[in-house]
């Protein structure tokens, strides 16, 4: 009976061991000491808490817990000027430690990763970038700036900010107040994190920022951001409603490319051009633009099928993006007076059935109705002068169109394979090869 007590004893003992490595808490005094304060086997190690300051010598100590680091909270830590000591890369790509800011890459794949708890004195994730609008504030590190872009696929190459790309199991990021920028692909690929609580001080973010974080459900935006930047959100697949801030004047190519979640988008007046590709192949039900919104990109919201209306305001100058969706109804506001309506604009709309253009309209660019097989009745603007190729080709359930009297061409094509016995206006008459 006593050897089974000790035996229970070692156990514990064993076990208050274990739990003593697997949370740990370590105070610096003095940069590159982190190594040092830590247990021989860092695999030991799956907690971490950090005060004092960090440089890039401490950051490879970091990065060296990957396979079991699970928990690092740097809130009482603050990263300090390091020009020597490069934490990941060498030469022209080595990545120094820059004073209160999470550095390029510098948590890149720590794939054990669950939750981080950021320096409550960081302004910057991501140091030299064409997106950073405060280098010359802030950065200590002299140079050039480096640029922002890197393909979505391609986050290991330097240019870039990545800071905690493809923390796969990523799922709780806390943010210090003092936060101004996040920067290029800072997120990307974190598949596992559900939601994002972005300090209000934030003004601007580089591209890619969350791409591919496809359990991401909620984001809150902060006020002070005019600029959503290409393929910020791209393949969110889980996103779901969203509230731009008001102030908004920018939507770059494909921001909310693939976001099969969102249900309705409200386009703040300040978003004078909708990119391309800005919401396509998302999960849109409804859109609303806002006065002051004058351009639809090609693609801009092509590929969703679920959207059925859209509403255009009396700001509307040039209409596009809207192929391969599932838009009934193309509605104008009473004192809309847009000019063009772009190549492709409606094409392979199968729902659309009745479309009544604004005598405001005096371009329609080519296949803008190509394949809506749905549609039976069209009236175009008194302006137009030219119908052009496969305007309405493929159009097979077309019964009617009013073509005004000023139409001086109708371009080959243009209503071929409307097999319906459709029939045209009076002063058409002249054009027997409407068909």
């Amino acid at each position: 009976m006593k050897l089974r007590h000790f035996y229970v004893s070692v156990c514990l003992m064993l076990i208050s061991i274990l739990n003593i490595h697997a949370q740990t808490s370590v105070t610096l005094t003095e940069a590159g000491t982190l190594a040092s304060k830590l247990p021989a086997d860092l695999n030991t190690v799956s907690d971490l808490t950090i005060s004092g300051p960090l440089n890039g010598t401490d950051i490879l100590t970091i990065r060296a817990m990957a396979g079991n680091l699970k928990v690092l909270n740097l809130k009482e830590a603050s990263i300090v000027e390091d020009k020597v000591n490069s934490y990941r890369g060498t030469g022209n790509n080595a990545n120094y430690t820059q004073n209160n800011v999470i550095g390029d890459y510098m948590f890149y794949g720590m794939t054990a990763l669950t939750k981080v708890v950021l320096p409550k004195n960081v302004w910057s994730i991501g140091t030299w970038s064409n997106d950073n609008p405060w280098n010359g504030e802030n950065t200590q590190v002299e140079g050039s700036p480096k640029t922002s872009y890197a393909s979505s696929a391609d986050d290991t190459s330097y240019p870039g900010c990545a800071s905690f790309a493809r923390c796969v199991n990523l799922t709780v990021v806390e943010f210090p107040s003092t936060l101004l920028y996040i920067g290029p692909k800072a997120f990307s690929y974190c598949i596992k994190l559900p939601s994002i609580a972005i300090p209000e001080g934030v003004e601007a973010m580089g591209s890619y920022t969350f791409n591919q974080c496809t359990q991401l459900v909620t984001i809150n935006f902060p006020p002070n951001v005019t600029d959503i930047k290409s393929y910020t959100f791209q393949n969110c697949e889980k996103l779901a409603n969203i509230t731009l801030p008001s102030g908004l004047m920018t939507i770059q190519n494909y921001a909310f490319d693939g976001c099969k979640s969102l249900g309705k988008v409200t386009i703040p007046g300040g978003v004078q051009t909708i990119s391309t590709g800005a919401f396509q192949n998302s999960g849109l039900t409804e859109v609303v633009l806002e006065y002051g919104v004058i351009t639809l990109a090609n693609n801009s919201f092509s590929g969703c099928n679920l959207l059925k209306k859209v509403t255009f305001p009396a700001s509307m100058e040039t209409i596009g993006g809207f192929s391969n969706t599932g838009i009934k109804n193309i509605l104008f506001a009473a004192d809309a007076k847009p000019k063009e309506i772009s190549a492709g604009a409606f094409e392979n709309c199968d729902s659309l059935e009745t479309v009544t253009l604004p005598n405001s309209i005096i371009t329609i660019g080519e296949r803008a109705f190509y394949g809506c097989d749905t549609l039976q009745s069209v009236t175009l603007p008194t302006a137009i002068k030219i119908i052009p190729k496969e305007l309405f080709s493929q159009c097979k359930n077309l019964k009617s169109i009013d073509i005004p009297e000023g139409v001086t061409e109708i371009q080959e094509t243009a209503f071929r394979f409307c097999i319906y016995n459709h029939r045209t206006t009076k002063t058409n008459q002249k054009y027997p090869s409407v068909n």
